[in-house]
C-alpha cells in the first residue's frame, strides 16, 4: 500500500526520477482540523499545500512549484512548468525583484484566459494581476523578494545570509509563508 501510494504522488507531481519528494500520510481525524484539505482523501494534498511541499520537498523553486500545482488543472504537464518556471526565481533570475511566486501565479492566470478573443482574454488577466498584487501587497507589504526575505539576493552578502538563515525555508515555504499566501490568493482568484 505504502509503495502504490509512493508511486501515485511520484506520477501525480510528474517526478517519476525524483527521490526527493516526501510523502506524508494524514490520518482523517486531523483532516478535518485542516482549513486546506478539501473532501478528498486525507493523503492527498490540494493546490496550496502542493505549492508549498513542491519548493520544500520537491526540489523546485518557488515559481516552478505554483506553475506545477496549479498549472495541471490547464493542461500543463510538469516538465513544461519546470522549464517556464525555471527563471522566475530570487526575484527574477535571482535578481531580487518580484517574488517568484507571483509570477508563476500570472502565468497560470495567463492560462486561465486564454479563449479566443484576446481583447477580452488580456483584460480578464489584467485585472487579477491586478488583484493578486494588491491582496498580496495587503498581507505582506510588499511584492519584492529582497524586502520579503530582508536580504539581496542578487549579491553574495544577501545569499549567503540567505542559505545560512535558511530564509527560503522559513519565509517562502514555511507555515504561513508567501508560497501559501500566493497559493491561497491564486486558488481564490480562480474559482
Amino acid at each position: 500500500m505504502y509503495f502504490r501510494s509512493l508511486l501515485k504522488v511520484h506520477s501525480r507531481y510528474g517526478l517519476s526520477g525524483c527521490c526527493n519528494l516526501k510523502v506524508y500520510i494524514v490520518p482523517r481525524a486531523s483532516a478535518k482540523r485542516s482549513p486546506y484539505l478539501t473532501a478528498r482523501a486525507a493523503t492527498e494534498m490540494n493546490r496550496i499545500e502542493k505549492t508549498v511541499d513542491l519548493q520544500k520537498n520537491g526540489g523546485l523553486n518557488c515559481s516552478q512549484a505554483i506553475l506545477t500545482a496549479f498549472g495541471e488543472q490547464f493542461g500543463m504537464d510538469a516538465e513544461t512548468a519546470k522549464m517556464l518556471g525555471r527563471p522566475w526565481a530570487g526575484g527574477m533570475g535571482h535578481l531580487a525583484e518580484t517574488c517568484g511566486y507571483l509570477t508563476g501565479a500570472i502565468l497560470v492566470l495567463a492560462q486561465a484566459y486564454n479563449h479566443n478573443d484576446e481583447g477580452k482574454a488580456r483584460e480578464e488577466v489584467f485585472k487579477d494581476v491586478r488583484e493578486l498584487f494588491s491582496r498580496f501587497e495587503k498581507r505582506r507589504g510588499t511584492t519584492s523578494c529582497k524586502e520579503l526575505l530582508g536580504a539581496d539576493i542578487s549579491t553574495e552578502g544577501g545569499l549567503k545570509k540567505i542559505k545560512q538563515e535558511q530564509l527560503v525555508k522559513k519565509i517562502c515555504c514555511g507555515d504561513g509563508g508567501i508560497g501559501q499566501d500566493v497559493a491561497e490568493i491564486l486558488e481564490e482568484l480562480l474559482s
